[in-house]
This record gives C-alpha cells, structure tokens and sequence, in this order.
C-alpha cells in the first residue's frame, strides 16, 4: 500500500527517516519515537495500534492530506516538537514515496 517516506532531523543530532503509509489489511503505519529501542533506532515505522499500545510518541505525517501540486508540499516543515530535547526545533522533509 501507499505511503511517504518522511526525513527528520533536530539540531540536537537527532535525525532519522520514517515510511508512514497504509497496510495491505488496511491499517494505518505511522512514525514514532522509541526511546528504548534496543538496535539503537529510536526512529521507528509501525502500526499505529502498537505505538498506542506501547505508549510511543507518533510523528504525524506532514505530507498526509496535502495537495501535492500546492507549494511547499515537500517542507522542510520546521517547529515540531523533538522527542529528544523536547524543543520546537525538529524539522520533517518529504523525500519521496513508497508502495
């Protein structure tokens, strides 16, 4: 199923991607930050019932709803919350798609 491939980085250092996007039994995949991630991706992609479940910070998907002929439908989006520092320094780009 469709989705974005989603680039974010903060000036703390924290960077990584996401693919948030839809599930082939319809569900939704989303980005979320796990601060206990054991192979040291603290950035991860999964199903939104899991990072419900487990209590994950979600990263929602600038691009999501957006026209893509409209401008700046690429970003960088800027002034998001950064699960690391938890400043409004976090910015999100759009760097392409998946399916």
């Amino acid at each position: 199923m469709p989705g974005h491939i989603i680039a974010v980085s903060c000036s703390c250092g924290f960077s990584g991607e996401g693919a948030p996007g839809f599930t082939l039994s319809g569900g939704r995949e989303v980005m979320a930050y796990d601060a206990a991630a054991i192979d040291g991706e603290l950035f991860v992609t999964i199903t939104e019932a899991e990072a419900t479940e487990r209590g994950l910070p979600i990263i929602e998907d600038p691009a999501l709803g957006r026209n893509p002929l409209e401008e700046n439908y690429a970003g960088p989006w800027g002034g998001e919350n950064c699960p690391r520092c938890q400043k409004a320094t976090m910015t999100l780009a759009l760097r392409g798609f998946w399916s």
